[in-house]
């Protein structure tokens, strides 16, 4: 009778670490690293760009260099203050005008006789210009904040286009 309890007895435990032994090892297996490497703690190792427990958070501004003093949200470049070189460069203003503002102030549009020079104020964002044939205007930009590349902006005299860094 000993005998067969002692047999029961050694049977039990043997299948209790049987279970509870394969349970242990099939812990991570369980857990899915979506970008990274299993580690043999169970936890995973997230390239760069992720976190996360399973490596699920994709950090977009990673690798994101903003220029202009922008910043990244959500991977894209924004920026808040108008400078004198934010916008120096090629634009192209409503589709099909496109203007070159140089740092010096001037500026030229081309495929038309048409220039002048330009100023700028962060407070309100406006591009005030002064054109060659009499016809000064400006353009308003968005308080907040605008795409570094790219701005909607409204004319003086209602006329609204988008703005695009060429």
């Amino acid at each position: 009778m000993k005998n067969s309890l002692l047999i029961i007895m050694t049977f039990a435990v043997v299948s209790l670490c049987v279970v509870s032994c394969t349970s242990f090892l099939n812990v991570c297996e369980e857990i899915e690293c979506n970008t990274g490497t299993l580690n043999e703690d169970c936890t995973c190792d997230c390239p760069d760009g992720f976190s996360g427990d399973n490596c699920e958070i994709e950090d977009l501004c990673f690798n994101v260099t903003c220029d202009y003093d922008g910043n990244c949200v959500d991977g894209t470049c924004v920026c808040t203050s108008l400078t004198q070189d934010y916008i120096t460069g090629d634009w192209l203003i409503a589709g099909s005008l496109e203007y070159s503002f140089a740092a010096d102030g001037t500026w030229d549009l081309k495929n038309n006789p048409d220039n002048g020079t330009y100023t700028i104020s962060d407070s309100p964002k406006r591009i005030n210009i002064s054109s060659s044939v009499g016809a000064d205007y400006y353009w308003d930009l968005p308080e907040d904040q605008f795409t570094c590349d790219e701005f909607h902006l409204v004319q003086d005299n209602g006329a609204e286009g988008d703005a695009v860094r060429q």
